[in-house]
C-alpha cells in the first residue's frame, strides 16, 4: 500500500496555497489524523495571529495531533492559537505530543490539560 502522507512546509500551502502565508509550523495529513509539528520560531511569529493559521483545519476528520517537541517554552500567544485550533478542529479531538515539562507545565497552568490531552 502507497504512503499515503503528505509533508508541506506551511500548512497553508498544503491547505490554501493560493494563500501566500508562510507558518510556523509543517502538517503531516495521514489517514485518521493530522500531525501539526509546530516551530520554535511560533514563540515570536506573528503569524498564528492570522485565523488562516488556524481555521484550515475546520471539517478534518480524525484527531489532529500538535507536536510541540520543538518547542522549549510555550507563550500565550501559541496556547491562543492551540484554543482557536481545538475550536476550529470540532468534532476532532486535538491532542498535544512531545511536550517537556517546561511546556506541560505551562499548559497545565493555562488548564489547557482539561481541554485537550497533553502527552511528554
Amino acid at each position: 500500500m502507497p504512503d499515503q502522507t503528505k509533508y508541506s512546509g506551511s500548512a497553508q500551502r498544503l491547505f490554501f496555497p493560493e494563500e501566500g502565508i508562510d507558518l510556523p509550523f509543517a502538517v503531516a495529513n495521514k489517514p485518521g489524523q493530522v500531525l501539526i509539528t509546530l516551530d520554535a520560531r511560533a514563540l515570536t511569529d506573528a503569524a498564528l495571529i492570522d485565523a488562516r493559521s488556524y481555521r484550515w483545519v475546520h471539517g478534518v476528520r480524525g484527531r489532529v495531533v500538535v507536536d510541540v517537541s520543538r518547542m522549549a517554552m510555550i507563550n500565550s500567544s501559541c496556547c491562543g492559537w492551540l484554543v482557536n485550533l481545538m475550536r476550529m478542529a470540532k468534532p476532532a479531538p486535538l491532542g498535544i505530543v512531545g511536550a517537556n515539562s517546561r511546556v506541560a507545565e505551562t499548559l497545565h497552568l493555562m488548564r489547557l490539560d482539561a481541554l485537550m490531552k497533553v502527552e511528554g
